[in-house]
């Protein structure tokens, strides 16, 4: 039963849901830069109603989204480097409110997500993709498809007599990666090159070998389409 719940079809639209989940992460970690002209905008005409906030004390750090493939940031300087006496975010919020009047605008300010510190790091930690997309569609969409993966790992007989199940166990626990490459691989690949058919049950690629070789494809797949991605978005943010 469980192999027929991880088919194909399956398998496929995880690996969707999954490229979604981890472009939408590439643009939460590295923000496309705008302005604060841009922002006021933004927020006037509705197209975005949480302001993440932060401050070194002297300026303030801020990003936005306006959709599920477009998160802004902006670095407001205060005039003469002076925030006042209430300090960096409250001084900031109260401009951004003044500016927004009269638009019918609700701003909802909010801290940094604590995971923002991880920066690029969040690429390869699998627990922080849905916590830094939230209770999202494609953070929910996340956790299924993660726990449908652990769950045929742990639940597979043929895996569970072999050193290849631990193996993709500690995989996708410790990196993101290991998810499309197991999603690709397993039980067999998803566009198999060979006319001749594999046992019901193989795995492929085999072995310990195979389970790091696939993660490593996957890698510097995801790496450079990532790369590309991102180019591309604040390309057209320009």
């Amino acid at each position: 039963m469980l192999d027929r719940l991880f088919g194909k079809p399956t398998r496929w639209a995880g690996l969707l849901i999954l490229a979604a989940s981890y472009l939408a992460v590439l643009v939460v970690v590295f923000p496309a830069g705008s302005s604060h002209a841009e922002l006021v905008a933004d927020l006037r005409s509705h197209r975005a109603s949480a302001v993440q906030v932060d401050t070194d004390g002297a300026q303030v750090f801020v990003q936005w989204t306006t959709g599920v493939f477009v998160h802004k940031a902006e670095t407001y300087q205060f005039p003469y480097g002076r925030p006042g006496s209430a300090g960096a975010i409250n001084a900031f919020e109260q401009v951004v409110e003044q500016q927004v009047a009269g638009s019918g605008a609700t701003v909802r300010f909010q801290p940094f997500d604590p995971s923002y510190g991880f920066g690029g790091l969040s690429l390869l930690v699998a627990v922080l993709y849905p916590s830094i997309l939230g209770w999202s569609p494609l953070g929910v969409g996340a956790y299924v498809i993660g726990l449908l993966i652990i769950g045929h790992i742990l639940l597979d007989d043929d895996r569970k007599q072999t050193d290849q199940g631990g193996t993709w166990l500690w995989i996708c626990l410790l990196t993101g990666f290991g998810f499309f490459a197991y999603l690709w691989a397993e039980p067999s690949p998803l566009l198999a090159f060979s006319a001749k058919r594999r046992r019901k049950g193989q795995g492929w690629p085999m072995g310990v070998p195979g389970a790091l070789g696939a993660t490593a494809v996957a890698f510097v797949l995801l790496i450079a389409g990532g790369i590309a991605f991102i180019q591309a978005i604040h390309a057209a943010s320009h």
